[in-house]
């Protein structure tokens, strides 16, 4: 990102929610989020805790314990969520009127920082679904991250992402690890073998990974910004129990700024057009 010059609107964005550190996580070095804590993990509790099982015992924690062990803000679960028009929001970054949750901000006329952005924060929350299309959810935290004035609970978030996870795509039957397990290891399954972007404690997003993502190649003296290849972060939905006699088949699958949230504190409203 530092070569193509973007490296500082995209920690600009992360930094006006107080989430610049996930740019920095190595998140494969997460092991307590794997298959036996999904597959035991609580709804968040008016308390702000959950529970969860890790080598068959039981754990009760905080939310906020999330937020300190990914470096993001710790706000309360009672702040209220602002106003958001989805609507006025796509045509203040794309200039459409018509939103369609299917259309696609990688190749609609939005800034190359709010896409960047946008794809990297998905790939951390959202990594089990497409994300390449609008998305209410996504593009809701992209104008959190451009207005900087409401700083959305990560761990909050988090969990009920990790809640998505079980209900659409297992059923309630977790085999295969959960989101974190998904964003560190199908890197290392689909990447080539020479390079990852996770790496100790940084994160490489170089021409060569945007490259391999599909959303950039080069022509004579410029960068032509593609739509991205969204099935590079993701691998193939976990298979269900396996039954006697049966066989396994593989699944189908412009905005007003305002004050700066008190826990961003050095949130800036950024403008892009």
């Amino acid at each position: 990102m530092q070569e193509l010059h973007i490296y500082d609107g995209v920690h600009a964005l992360f930094a006006n929610i107080g989430w610049e550190r996930l740019l920095s996580v190595d998140f494969a070095t997460c092991p307590l989020l794997t298959q036996e804590f999904l597959a035991t993990l609580s709804e968040v509790n008016h308390e702000g805790s959950f529970s969860f099982h890790i080598f068959s015992t039981p754990h009760t924690i905080h939310v906020d314990q999330l937020c300190t062990f990914f470096h993001t803000p710790i706000t309360s679960l009672s702040q209220p969520t602002p106003a958001f028009d989805v609507r006025e929001f796509w045509y203040s970054i794309t200039d459409l009127e018509f939103y369609d949750s299917t259309q696609s901000i990688q190749t609609s006329n939005v800034h190359t920082v709010l896409k960047i952005a946008l794809k990297i924060i998905c790939n951390i929350i959202y990594a089990h679904i497409e994300t390449t299309k609008a998305d209410k959810a996504e593009l809701f935290l992209l104008w959190c991250m451009i207005i900087g004035s409401h700083c959305p609970h990560f761990g909050d978030t988090i969990i009920k992402s990790f809640h998505t996870v079980i209900a659409l795509r297992t059923g309630g039957a977790i085999h295969y690890g959960g989101l974190i397990y998904v964003i560190a290891h199908s890197i290392m399954l689909q990447s080539p073998p020479w390079y990852t972007l996770f790496v100790g404690d940084s994160f490489r997003l170089t021409q060569q990974t945007l490259w391999a993502m599909h959303m950039l190649r080069t022509a004579p003296c410029r960068y032509v910004w593609m739509q991205g290849r969204f099935t590079y972060f993701n691998i193939p939905p976990p298979l269900r129990p396996r039954r006697a006699q049966q066989v396994r088949c593989p699944q189908s699958d412009r905005p007003s700024w305002s004050t700066q949230h008190p826990d961003c504190a050095d949130a800036t409203p950024i403008s892009f057009s």
